[in-house]
Order: C-alpha cells, then sequence, then structure tokens
C-alpha cells in the first residue's frame, strides 16, 4: 500500500469491525435558538489545509461533505446559498503524531516526540535525544463546526479522534470516516434548553 494512502482518511483504526473506538465530543453556544434554524450552506476546509500532502484534502474534503450534507438533509435542513443560510458548516482535520520513548531497564527516563504543521512554517519533527525505543501514536481528529453566517464564529462543533493504523484498507478508512461524521452529526443540533 502507498504510505500516503495511510492517511488518505483522518479518522482510521483498525479495521470497521476492529478494537479502536471513536471519541466524540461536541461544544456548542448555549444561546443560540438551534430550533430556529433550518437552512445551511458548505463552507471549504481553509486553503491552507490543501497544503499538508498528508492529508489528501482533494479525496477526503468531497467525502466529508457529502457524509455531512448527507446527514443534514435526513434531518430535515435544506441546503441553501451562503447568502440567506441559516447557518454555515465546515471540517478540519487534525494529526497528532507522539513518539513516546520506552525507556530500558538501567535508563528510567523518556520523552515525548510530536509532528507538528503549519502552513507558515511546514512541517516539523521534534525528536528526543535517547538511544531508548520510541513508540509511535498517531491519532487522527475531524472537526466539523457550525459557524453564525458572515461572522465565522462557531455556535457548535463536535470532534471525532481515534488512533490512526496503517493497516486499514481505503474502503475502511472510508467506512471509519462516515462512522465518525456519523457519531458526530447524531449529535447536531443539540438538546433545546429547558
Amino acid at each position: 500500500m502507498n504510505p500516503r494512502l495511510c492517511l488518505l482518511m483522518v479518522v482510521v483504526g483498525c479495521s470497521v469491525t476492529g478494537c479502536q473506538s471513536i471519541n466524540v465530543k461536541t461544544s456548542y453556544n448555549h444561546n443560540v435558538a438551534f430550533r430556529d434554524l433550518h437552512t445551511f450552506c458548505w463552507v471549504p476546509a481553509a486553503a491552507w489545509l490543501h497544503n499538508d500532502p498528508r492529508l489528501h484534502m482533494d479525496l477526503v474534503e468531497p467525502l466529508v461533505q457529502n457524509n455531512v450534507v448527507t446527514q443534514l438533509t435526513a434531518k430535515g435542513f435544506r441546503q441553501s446559498d451562503c447568502a440567506t443560510a441559516d447557518f454555515e458548516i465546515t471540517f478540519h482535520p487534525a494529526l497528532h503524531d507522539q513518539f513516546i520513548d520506552v525507556p530500558s531497564l538501567d535508563r528510567q527516563q523518556g520523552g515525548v516526540t510530536i509532528y507538528t504543521y503549519s502552513p507558515e512554517t511546514g512541517g516539523q519533527l521534534w525528536k528526543s535525544s535517547s538511544d531508548t525505543m520510541l513508540y509511535d501514536e498517531r491519532e487522527g481528529s475531524l472537526v466539523i463546526a457550525v459557524l453564525q453566517p458572515k461572522t465565522n464564529r462557531a455556535i457548535w462543533k463536535g470532534v471525532a479522534s481515534a488512533q490512526l493504523l496503517s493497516q486499514a484498507t481505503t474502503a475502511q478508512r472510508e467506512q471509519r470516516l462516515q462512522k465518525a461524521v456519523a457519531m458526530i452529526m447524531e449529535k447536531f443540533p443539540p438538546p433545546a434548553s429547558k
């Protein structure tokens, strides 16, 4: 398998029936009357995300968009032009690589190595200097945000996170991504305030 395809989907774990769970968290503005929202428009992900080749945004974004639109439509929301929509919706992926030193029996010290990406500096991999073995742990997150029109203020946010494993096939990654979107969108809109 092409090593670049191992990051084709942001939220992946082991096989679809596998052992890795997807953790979902949401937050929202309690002052927003979500019951008054009926129409939405899709806002493309930030252009700088397309600069990170690990994310394969040209393939991931349409999959996320189609799944989000399908979920919203099934709940009775209607897609509209951004000039008139009640809310805007977008997403972004996040990827966190962590290398944890596993100390030898005679050296009880450890460290962390993190890969970070920013549009200004590109990618940087920070490794601790050690002769101990490194354990690689990669976690991907998918963030779906509901924005107030014309302000770009998030009024609702859902985040799905899971450990990434490279053994999954492309089809399994797509299914995992669909599952992550469904789990996030299941929590939108939030329950009405009492």
